[in-house]
């Protein structure tokens, strides 16, 4: 802060006056705001992608995970709001926080969706099982005793290639891992722009 003591040289009628001028230079102290909001609120987004690497099998672990972490960013979210002086703008920060929620709550509609499909194709899977148990039954007890594993080895043996599944829920699980991942490193690189 710097106050000096002037004479108004203004040219105008009412004559020359004394003035207190001040000057303010305001600056940011981002470093306090880094470490209390963004470093957390960031490790809480890379906590909610950890369960993309928990097993599909274990849904307690990674609803847990999920839930855990929305209610996390929510807290922090509304403890950040608290302590800010009220605004009708939106703010930086407001923008991060909003983010940071909607990839979290990403990671927990995402196990929610890969479950879904697993659970459909862990059924398809049973329905073509004993529909082909079923058939090898009645063709076996009209021809030769083969068991279903003994004529999937014997196909194998005899140079079959077995079939790759693609669109497996794993293969969906790896690319929103990397679509999360792709989308969540551009918002930090393009993060300025949201600066006002």
């Amino acid at each position: 802060m710097c106050v000096e003591y002037v004479n108004d040289d203004d040219d105008d009628d009412a004559g020359n006056f004394p003035c207190l001028r001040a000057y303010f230079h305001l600056e940011r102290r981002l470093r306090a705001y880094i470490l209390t909001t963004y470093l957390p609120s960031f490790l809480v987004v890379l906590l909610s992608w950890l369960s993309f690497w928990i097993d599909l099998e274990s849904a307690p672990a990674r609803t847990s995970l999920s839930i855990l972490t929305i209610l996390t960013i929510t807290t922090q979210s509304s403890g950040l709001l608290r302590s800010m002086p009220a605004g009708s703008f939106t703010k930086a920060i407001d923008v991060w926080m909003a983010t940071c929620l909607v990839f979290v709550f990403g990671a927990f509609i995402e196990y929610s969706i890969v479950n879904t499909l697993a659970r459909r194709q862990k059924a398809k899977t049973i329905r073509d099982g004993s529909a082909i148990a079923g058939l090898l039954s009645a063709t076996a007890a009209a021809t030769l005793p083969l068991q279903p594993a003994a004529s999937t080895s014997a196909a194998l043996a005899l140079g079959a290639k077995p079939k790759r599944v693609r669109n497996t829920p794993c293969s969906k699980e790896k690319e929103a891992t990397k679509l999360f991942a792709i989308t969540f490193s551009n918002l930090n690189r393009f993060s300025k722009f949201f600066h006002c």
